[in-house]
């Protein structure tokens, strides 16, 4: 399959739109549909080379960045949800002449720049996946950082007054349908399960899962013994996590082993997962193309309703914090 890039069209001359992001799905001529459809569900003899596995990979997170959000996305959709279930309680409790000072809000996606792939199908993210560790990593030193939520209204009652302060907030909270799940594209939820049915065929192709079969293996002799990306990504958290099991930072003694160790895994990945993830990419090569035109309604679709997520986004950080 021609790797080359267009700035605004997708696979087959469709438009994918991809609002602040780079547009990179190939685009390929009407001559040549025929042979790219007789292409797709008989698996390559000869997996792609490194750079254009590398192409098919960047397509696939601009895929999945589509349907499910982009960092700036998902942020949009945190700051509505916070909203959504933090001013009710406050005017609730206000109404009960109580004070509430709610938690400050907190972007878990802040600092980081690109969505990373998930991680269930391990041959589908680059081998390495510096990107997924360094998230996990980013994430819970982030949380050590957090200052301790301080909310007068309860520290200042007396003890035995805050049993009943603690009853009335958790009868203050909202219906969870009105902020568990709601901010996301409505059309998204389809084609986000047939984007994932794509990568669970990927992962048990008769390819794919051979070059996994030597991945424990290959793991363990490198002194990180686990058998998947998933496990690689707990056995990297442990690290990071102290004794009282909470996050520790980078002023923690244990910060410097755990660095160590997640440099370490990094490696063994590398090393131990490229045939796979090689395989993988071969074959999304051929039904990646495939999925974009076939979801071309649904995911212009998804773009308009993201887009309206984060323009009501914008109102209400006006109400940050509350």
């Amino acid at each position: 399959m021609d790797h080359s890039r267009s700035a605004s069209t997708g696979f087959f001359g469709v438009l994918v739109r991809l609002p602040g992001r780079r547009r990179g799905l190939a685009a390929l001529v009407a001559s040549g549909l025929a042979l790219t459809f007789a292409t797709i569900g008989c698996a390559s003899t000869t997996n792609v080379d490194d750079g254009v596995a590398a192409a098919v990979g960047a397509d696939l997170i601009d895929v999945y960045e589509q349907i499910n959000g982009n960092v700036r996305q998902r942020g949009a959709s945190e700051v509505l949800t916070y909203v959504a279930y933090q001013e009710p309680i406050k005017k609730c409790m206000s109404a009960a002449g109580y004070s509430y000072s709610p938690p400050l809000f907190y972007e878990s996606y802040r600092g980081v720049a690109r969505v990373t792939l998930p991680t269930g199908v391990s041959a589908i993210v680059e081998p390495g996946a510096e990107s997924v560790l360094a998230q996990l990593v980013n994430s819970l030193e982030a949380a050590a950082a957090v200052p301790e939520h301080r909310n007068p209204g309860f520290e200042t009652l007396p003890e035995d007054q805050r049993q009943l302060y603690l009853a009335k907030v958790e009868s203050c909270e909202p219906p969870t349908d009105t902020y568990v799940d709601r901010f996301k594209p409505a059309a998204a939820g389809a084609v986000s399960g047939r984007f994932h049915d794509m990568l669970e065929d990927v992962g048990r192709g008769e390819k794919v899962a051979a070059a996994m079969e030597s991945y424990p293996a290959c793991m363990a002799k490198q002194g990180v013994p686990v058998q998947d990306l998933n496990e690689l990504q707990s056995s990297v958290r442990q690290r990071f996590i102290g004794p009282d099991g909470q996050p520790i930072g980078p002023r923690s003694t244990a910060w410097p082993s755990a660095v160590t160790y997640q440099q370490s895994a990094v490696a063994a990945d590398k090393s131990c997962r490229v045939p796979a993830w090689r395989a993988a990419m071969t074959r999304l090569d051929q039904l990646l193309p495939a999925f974009v035109e076939t979801n071309e309604a649904q995911l212009a679709t998804i773009d308009g309703e993201w887009q309206a997520i984060e323009d009501a986004a914008e109102q209400a950080r006006a109400k940050l914090p509350l």
